[in-house]
C-alpha cells in the first residue's frame, strides 16, 4: 500500500510540529481490489466444482452400494439355480442312464427276436423241404402201394397154404408174404395175426 501525505495548514512549521499536525492515510490500489474479488470468484467457484463434484462422488458412490447389493443379490439368485441346474442336470444324466439301459436291454431283445425269426425260418424252411421230399416219396409210393393191393386181390387161402408148405422159400418170397400180412391187417381188422404164425410160419421184414 502506498502512504499519502494529508495536507496541513501549516507547511513552514518544524518537522516535530509536522508529526503531530501531519496525518497519513493508508489507501488499497484497485487493482488489489480487483485481485481480491477475482479471487473470490474462483474460489467460489472452485467450492461449488468441488461440490457438484463431491455431489456427483455421493451419487457415484451411492450407485456402487445399489449395484453392489444388485449383484450380490444377483449372486445369491445365481448360487441357488446353480444348485437347480446341477440337480436337474443330475436327474438328467441318470435318466439318460436309465434310457441308455433299457435301450441296451431293447437291442439286446431284438437281437434275441432276430435270432430267434432266423431260427424259426430255418425251422420252416427245413419243415418245408421235408414235406416236399415227404410229398414226393408219398407220390411214388402211391403207386406201388396200389400195385401191391392189386396183386393181393388176386391171391387166396390157398396161395397162403401153398406158401406156408414150403420148407424153403425162394428169395424174396418172405419179405412179400410179411408185407401182404402187414397191409391185410391195416386193411381187415377181421383177419387175425397169431404171434406164432408171425414168429414161425414168417420172417421179419428186413429193412
Amino acid at each position: 500500500m502506498g502512504a499519502l501525505q494529508a495536507s496541513s495548514s501549516r507547511p513552514s512549521e518544524s518537522l516535530p510540529s509536522l508529526l503531530v499536525f501531519y496525518r497519513y492515510a493508508y489507501i488499497t490500489p484497485k487493482t488489489f481490489i480487483e485481485s481480491i474479488k477475482l479471487y473470490g470468484s474462483m474460489l467460489q467457484e472452485n467450492i461449488d466444482s468441488l461440490k457438484s463434484k463431491r455431489d456427483r462422488l455421493s451419487s457415484g458412490l451411492r450407485k456402487l452400494i445399489d449395484t453392489r447389493e444388485k449383484v450380490s443379490a444377483l449372486e445369491d439368485d445365481l448360487k441357488e439355480k446353480t444348485i437347480v441346474v446341477e440337480e436337474k442336470k443330475a436327474a438328467a444324466d441318470a435318466f439318460a442312464e436309465r434310457v441308455g439301459e433299457e435301450k441296451a436291454k431293447v437291442t439286446a431283445e431284438s437281437e434275441k427276436a432276430n435270432l430267434e425269426a432266423q431260427t424259426c425260418a430255418d425251422i420252416q424252411r427245413n419243415v418245408s423241404e421235408q414235406r416236399s421230399s415227404c410229398e414226393e416219396d408219398l407220390a411214388r409210393a402211391i403207386p406201388l402201394v396200389q400195385q401191391a393191393e392189386a396183386a393181393l386181390n388176386t391171391l387166396n387161402k390157398k396161395d397162403f397154404q401153398e406158401a406156408k408148405s414150403l420148407n424153403k422159400p425162394p428169395p424174396g418170397v418172405e419179405d412179400i408174404t410179411t408185407a401182404v400180412m402187414h397191409l391185410l391187417a391195416g386193411v381187415d381188422p377181421n383177419i387175425e395175426v397169431t404171434n406164432a404164425l408171425v414168429h414161425t410160419s414168417l420172417p421179419k421184414p428186413q429193412r
